[in-house]
């Protein structure tokens, strides 16, 4: 197992692109919820960010934009390293993406996951 693997099997990066996508995709992120589970996130600050999107979703039945759950976290999140952990990443997806632009944010997104998608399907076939 890699360094960037974790003992669910996914990578630090993947699991942070799991939490992009269901914040900027929400078809997506309401698609995802229904099989996700706290336990497939090996990162302190995924899974704290998951738990705030699952709990959000259940208390309105729709999800957070990434300005929102930043309030979640700030207020929420007792653990201040933690608390921490999950700003500084909410900050990154605000400025990969910029701002003002969460359409922009799913668009990018969106290619990211289907690069990465295209890739491992490549891996199967080669391996194969």
């Amino acid at each position: 197992m890699s360094e960037s693997e974790n003992v669910s099997g996914l990578s630090a990066d993947f699991e942070e692109k799991i939490i992009q996508a269901a914040l900027s995709d929400h078809n997506f992120g309401e698609q995802i919820l229904e099989v996700l589970e706290l336990e497939y996130f090996d990162k302190k600050h995924t899974q704290e960010l998951a738990k705030h999107i699952i709990d959000h979703y259940k208390k309105y039945n729709n999800l957070p934009t990434v300005s929102g759950i930043k309030l979640m976290c700030e207020h929420e999140t007792k653990n201040p390293i933690l608390k921490k952990e999950c700003l500084l990443y909410l900050d990154k997806i605000l400025t990969m993406f910029g701002q003002s632009s969460e359409s922009n944010m799913r668009m990018n997104l969106f290619s990211a996951l289907l690069k990465k998608r295209t890739e491992n399907l490549g891996q199967i076939s080669d391996a194969a």
